[in-house]
């Protein structure tokens, strides 16, 4: 289970750029490690993944003549599949490890505050690939399982929305809690 920060880049062809905040949500996931030798290993899983933003807009539907600042949230549910390059460093007590590789998410759907971003995220590319890279710890047999801490940055390499006038790209950072058996 996963703890996410993400967040959106809207890139205006004509106009500056929109200044977006982190949105906060959760991922949940499964995953499997394959080929392990003495340090390396293959990582796959798959994973439920809330991506977004907040975007802070100047609001006057209460007064015309007072201009109040309201923040849009935006969730995007998205499943992932990251296929993971896994490096890790053997100790007594603990077991450092960097990992990165490609990833692909599906769009699964959104919501957005007051629909203010509907007709971008009704648009969204249904498959976008990006990268995944991040580093942790495993900490050796507490009760019956290992446990596991990482951090990890993902990015995507492709827009998930693309226009003459706007292109759209999500980020996010995910700290990871689980278990291994």
């Amino acid at each position: 289970m996963a703890l996410t920060s993400a967040n959106q880049t809207f890139n205006y062809t004509h106009l500056s750029s929109s200044s977006t905040k982190w949105r906060a949500g959760f991922n949940i996931g499964a995953y499997v490690e394959f080929f392990d030798t003495h340090s390396f290993t293959l990582v796959s899983q798959l994973e439920y993944e809330q991506k977004g933003m907040v975007e802070e807009i100047v609001n006057t539907e209460d007064d015309p003549v007072i201009l109040r600042e309201k923040d849009i949230n935006s969730r995007l549910d998205y499943l992932s599949v990251p296929l993971l390059g896994k490096i890790y460093f053997s100790g007594k007590s603990l077991t450092p490890f960097f990992l990165a590789g490609p990833r692909v998410d599906f769009f699964l759907g959104y919501n957005s505050d007051d629909n203010f971003f509907n007709p971008v995220y009704d648009e969204f590319k249904k498959m976008v690939f990006g990268g995944t890279l991040g580093c942790g710890v495993e900490i050796p047999k507490i009760l019956i399982s290992e446990l596991l801490v990482e951090i990890r940055y993902n990015a995507d390499f492709t827009d998930s929305y693309n226009s003459p006038l706007l292109t759209v790209r999500n980020n996010a950072f995910d700290f990871w809690v689980g278990v291994k058996f």
